[in-house]
């Protein structure tokens, strides 16, 4: 009856961390307003895309 649980377990885990990854892409909001290369907006958006990488490489290690 529980023949593969392992399998469906790691499959279902993979699952769990492609919808976490997914959500987290989506938080992340592009400047608005000044579209100078040095404003403020970009500078939020600059820490927005380490976090994203910082985190997705957290995730996926796991």
């Amino acid at each position: 009856m529980f023949h593969n649980s392992r399998e469906r377990s790691m499959n279902f885990s993979d699952g769990v961390f492609a919808v976490i990854l997914t959500v987290l892409v989506l938080e992340i909001k592009p400047p608005t307003g000044d579209l100078s290369l040095y404003s403020t907006s970009w500078r939020t958006f600059g820490y927005l895309i380490l976090i994203y990488i910082a985190s997705f490489s957290l995730v996926s290690t796991y």
